[in-house]
């Protein structure tokens, strides 16, 4: 196949796929493979193209027949285990993906590391996550990644270690200092939690997740107003998530006060009737029966 013809077919190609002619394009592509079967980035293309109309075993097809052409192409492996990934099939990524460990690429091992996440193998991902590291310490959200899967290990300390190092570099990371501040609560040094959730928040003032964290330390020093005051920002922010009636509700059954405790149940009772902790809290505090609003 001469050049010109074959960027022909791929603006052919192109064309088609823009317009959402899929099967079109799927034959422009084969077309190109039948003849000239050494092109590479076409059978990723071709592979990415039954990907996205949701036919992974075509995508495999694609792949294997492009393999058969180049056994050691690790583009075409790691493609291999990212259709499955995508097609919720864990054991063949994770079989296309073992393939790849000894040639030693980062993007495996954080692909392996998401998989076993996925599973809550954390023992695996935290494994899998260090070697990413190992091999390029630069890796996009490497130690974001890491530190996340290092605190379902339950271990605050090497967290704190990598964040405050990495923190070192990138002071204003919000997503750092808000795991920060979730490692120093795993391990009770509520002040240093309380900074670092703080700092976040001036960073980002919308992040509901930390603004819920926030109000966690703050139930735990006994500071019920300012989480309350923290926790009526996150309701203006998602005013239909019944989660934060129900922190709010909690936070003042903690604090001894019933009758506000009431009042945020209910509200949580007015967004989702069937909010069953919702129910349960009221019937803690009225047992003879619950008010519903």
């Amino acid at each position: 196949m001469n050049q010109h013809l074959l960027h022909q077919l791929e603006d052919k190609a192109a064309y088609f796929i823009e317009h959402k002619m899929w099967l079109h394009a799927t034959q422009i592509y084969w077309r190109m493979l039948n003849e000239f079967p050494a092109l590479e980035p076409t059978y990723l293309k071709l592979a990415s193209l039954y990907v996205e109309m949701g036919n992974f075993n075509a995508a495999e097809h694609t792949l294997l027949k492009g393999l058969r052409h180049d056994n050691n192409n690790t583009e075409f492996l790691f493609a291999l285990g990212m259709v499955f990934l995508q097609a919720n099939d864990a054991s063949r990524a994770r079989f296309y993906f073992e393939r790849l460990i000894p040639h030693r690429i980062p993007r495996v091992h954080h692909a392996l590391g998401l998989l076993a996440f996925e599973e809550a193998d954390f023992v695996s991902a935290e494994r899998h996550f260090t070697r990413v590291l190992e091999l390029d310490p630069l890796f996009p959200d490497g130690v974001l990644t890491l530190v996340e899967v290092v605190l379902k290990n339950n271990q605050p300390v090497k967290a704190i270690l990598l964040l405050q190092k990495y923190l070192s570099a990138k002071p204003q990371e919000h997503r750092a200092l808000y795991l920060l501040g979730l490692a120093y609560s795993l391990n009770r040094q509520w002040n240093d939690a309380k900074s670092a959730l703080e700092h976040a928040i001036e960073i980002d003032a919308t992040d509901v997740p930390c603004l819920l964290s926030l109000s966690d330390v703050f139930v735990h020093t006994k500071e019920h107003r300012r989480a309350e005051n923290i926790l009526l920002d996150a309701a203006r922010l998602q005013p239909l998530n019944t989660n934060i009636y129900l922190k709010l509700g909690r936070l003042w059954i903690i604090a001894g006060d019933k009758n506000r405790a009431h009042q945020y149940f209910l509200k949580a009772l007015e967004i989702d009737p069937e909010q069953s902790d919702a129910l349960e809290s009221l019937q803690l505090i009225e047992p003879n029966g619950s008010r519903r609003p």
